[in-house]
C-alpha cells in the first residue's frame, strides 16, 4: 500500500503507518477530546456469576486507533457491545462507568440509544451480510440510513469504491467480499460518528482486500478524526492498523501501549505467547510420530462394528483419498473458474485452495461436496476398498459418499444445532455411521472423539452457546470425524480463531490426519495455514485460472 512501511517483529509484520498519521500514534491526538472512556468496568454472567469483564480501564481520543486482541472468551466482543450500550443476553453490567463522545451509555434506551448508535458510535459487524439486506440495491441501502444522491456518491468514494454508479445499482450478492465490507463501512459513516467499532474487519478477505479495507479505515480516521476501535484475533491486523494495542486475557486488559513497542518488547507473558503462536511452527517429527501410532477412528475395540474401516497404518494405506481428472467448472453467471484441473490427494495429505476473493475457491468446494455439478471431468473417492465416481449432485450421492466427504465451515454456528448438547450431536453422527451400536459402544466412541480434538468429556453436556469459539470449532471437527470420512473440507475453518487457539486447532488437525489417514482440502487466505497442513497448493487467480504446485511453500 502507498504510504505504508512494514517491518517484522517476532514473526508479525508491523506497520510503520498507513500514511503519516499512524506513525505518530498518540502524539497526533495529544490534546484531542476523549472519544471513549472506560473506568473499572465489570460485567458478569447473571447477578452473581463469573466475570466476563473484570475491572477494565480504557481511554481512546479522537483520531486514535486501538486494536483489542486476545483469545476467544477474553471479553473483546462484550467490551465492543458495551460501547454500543448493551452487554448481551444473560450478562449483567455490575459496575463501572463508560462514556462515548461525552455521553454516558449505561441505562440508555429507546430514542437515546438510537442516537448513540447513529451519531456517536458506529459498528461494523464481522459479516456484512448481517447488515446489508440482500434484496436491496446499494443505493437503497444507503438511502435507508439517510444518504442518497450526492451524499451516497460521496460516501462510496470516501471508502474507496470505484465505479460508484454501477455499485449503486448492485445488490450485496453481486459484490465481492471487500466491496460488501466497504458498503457496510459507508453505511456506518453516514452519521459521521466520533467512534467506529470494527469487529474482525478483515475476516474472510484475501490479503489485497484486507489491506484496502484497513487503508480505507485509516484514511477516514485521518480525515474525520474518528476514533477507531478494532476487535480482532489477528495480530497482523493489529500491526497493520498502527496506533495502540490492548491485550485482553480473562476479562482483563493485561497490556496496553503503542503496537510497535508492545510487539517488539511485550511485558506480559500472554502477549509473548500470542506473538509466538503466530509463527505456526510444526514441532520437528510430530507428524511422523503420530503416523506411527495405532489409529483409533474405527469402532471400539471391545466390540468392533461390522465392516469397520481399516486402521491407518503403513500396511493398509489406500492409493488415494480423492482424485480429480480434467475438472472444469463454470459458475451460474457463466464464469469459468476451473479449467482442466487434475490432482491426487493422498491419505493423510492436504491440498490448499488459495487465491483472491471471488476467484472460484468456494465454487470448487461446492463441487467437491456436491452442491454444484462440474461441466466436465471426474472426481473419484476411495470408498473403503475401491475407487468410486463421486456423484455430481449431493442428492444423488450414496450414504457412503456423503459420509466420505465432510465439510467444516468457517463459523461453527452454521453447522452446530444451538438447541442440542454436544453429546447428542456427536451421537447422531456416530449412529449414522454405525446404527447398530450399543450405548456402551457409543459412549466409548464419544470419549475417543473428544480426546481426538483435545476437549474434556465434561463438555459433552454443554450446548454450543456455552463453548468458546475454539471449543465450538473443535466440536464441529469431531462431528465430521465421527462419520470416518476420507476427506475433510475446511472452509476458512480457523480464520475466526485467535492465534493461540488457531495454532492448537491446526496442531490437532495435523495430528489427526497423520494418525488416521483422513485427508484435508483447506480453503484459506493465509499462506501460513496452507503450509502447516498441506503438501499441495492450487492457486486460483483473479481470472479463475489455476496454477498447480506439487509442494506448498513455507512462509
Amino acid at each position: 500500500m502507498d504510504g505504508m512501511d512494514m517491518h517484522e517483529v517476532d514473526g508479525v509484520a508491523v506497520s510503520r503507518g498507513f500514511g503519516a498519521a499512524a506513525e505518530e500514534g498518540a502524539l497526533l491526538t495529544e490534546g484531542s477530546p476523549l472519544a471513549v472512556e472506560v473506568r473499572d468496568l465489570v460485567v458478569r454472567v447473571g447477578a452473581d456469576g463469573p466475570t466476563v469483564l473484570d475491572g477494565v480501564d480504557l481511554a481512546v481520543r479522537r483520531g486514535e486507533t486501538l486494536a483489542v486482541v486476545g483469545a476467544s472468551g477474553a471479553g473483546k466482543s462484550t467490551l465492543a457491545r458495551v460501547l454500543l450500550g448493551s452487554v448481551g443476553p444473560g450478562l449483567v453490567w455490575d459496575k463501572g462507568h463508560v462514556t462515548v463522545d461525552g455521553c454516558s451509555v449505561r441505562g440508555l434506551g429507546g430514542r437515546d440509544l438510537r442516537r448513540l448508535r447513529g451519531r456517536r458510535v458506529a459498528y461494523l459487524v464481522q459479516d456484512p451480510a448481517l447488515s446489508l439486506t440482500p434484496w436491496m440495491r446499494v443505493g437503497e441501502l444507503l438511502a435507508e440510513v439517510g444518504a442518497d444522491g450526492d451524499r451516497a456518491n460521496e460516501l462510496l468514494a470516501a471508502v474507496g469504491l470505484d465505479g460508484v454508479a454501477q455499485v449503486l445499482r448492485r445488490r450485496p450478492a453481486e459484490l465481492s467480499g471487500g466491496q460488501r465490507r466497504r458498503v457496510a463501512l459507508a453505511r456506518a459513516m453516514v452519521g459521521e460518528p466520533a467512534v467506529l467499532v470494527l469487529d474482525e474487519p478483515t475476516s474472510g478477505l484475501d490479503n489485497a482486500a484486507s489491506e484496502d479495507v484497513l487503508a480505507t479505515v485509516s484514511a477516514l480516521r485521518e480525515r474525520r478524526g474518528t476514533a477507531v476501535i478494532a476487535v480482532t484475533h489477528d495480530l497482523q491486523v493489529a500491526a497493520r492498523l498502527g496506533g495502540d494495542v490492548a491485550v485482553m486475557e480473562g476479562g482483563r486488559v493485561v497490556e496496553r501501549g503503542q503496537t510497535r513497542r508492545v510487539f517488539a518488547g511485550p511485558d506480559h507473558a500472554y502477549t509473548r505467547e500470542l506473538l509466538v503462536a503466530t509463527r505456526l511452527a510444526r514441532p520437528d517429527g510430530a507428524r511422523e510420530e503420530a503416523a506411527h501410532e495405532v489409529g483409533a477412528m474405527t469402532g471400539p475395540e471391545a466390540a468392533p462394528a461390522p465392516g469397520a474401516a481399516p486402521k491407518f497404518d503403513e500396511a493398509s494405506v489406500p492409493p488415494f483419498a480423492l482424485r480429480a481428472d480434467g475438472l472444469c467448472v463454470t459458475t451460474p453467471d457463466g464464469k469459468r473458474v476451473v479449467d482442466n484441473l487434475s490432482f491426487t490427494l493422498k491419505p493423510g495429505g492436504g491440498i490448499a485452495l488459495v487465491g483472491p476473493s471471488g476467484a472460484g475457491k468456494t465454487t470448487l468446494v461446492n463441487v467437491l461436496v456436491g452442491r454444484w455439478p462440474p461441466d466436465a471431468g471426474r472426481l473419484e473417492l476411495w470408498d473403503g476398498t475401491a475407487p468410486v465416481d463421486l456423484a455430481a449432485r449431493f442428492e444423488d450421492r450414496s450414504e457412503s459418499q456423503l459420509m466420505g466427504v465432510q465439510m467444516v465451515p468457517q463459523d461453527p454456528a452454521t453447522s452446530l444445532n444451538p438447541a442440542l448438547t454436544v453429546r447428542t450431536q456427536l451421537a447422531r453422527a456416530c449412529k449414522r455411521r454405525y446404527p447398530s451400536w450399543s450405548k456402551e459402544q457409543l459412549a466409548k466412541r464419544l470419549c475417543e472423539l473428544m480426546g481426538f480434538v483435545g476437549l474434556e468429556e465434561a463438555l459433552l453436556r454443554h450446548r454450543p452457546g456455552r463453548l468458546s469459539g475454539g471449543q465450538a470449532q473443535r466440536v464441529a471437527i469431531a462431528r465430521a470425524l465421527a462419520h470416518e470420512p476420507a476427506v475433510l473440507v475446511l472452509d476458512e475453518s480457523t480464520s475466526a480463531l485467535d492465534a493461540v487457539t488457531q495454532r492448537d486447532v491446526l496442531a490437532m488437525l495435523d495430528h489427526v490426519c497423520a494418525r488416521t489417514g483422513v485427508a484435508v482440502v483447506v480453503v484459506t487466505h493465509e499462506p501460513r495455514v496452507a503450509s502447516y497442513l498441506c503438501d499441495q497448493t492450487v492457486t486460483v487467480g483473479a481470472t479463475g485460472s489455476f496454477a498447480f504446485a506439487d509442494a506448498t511453500p513455507g512462509t
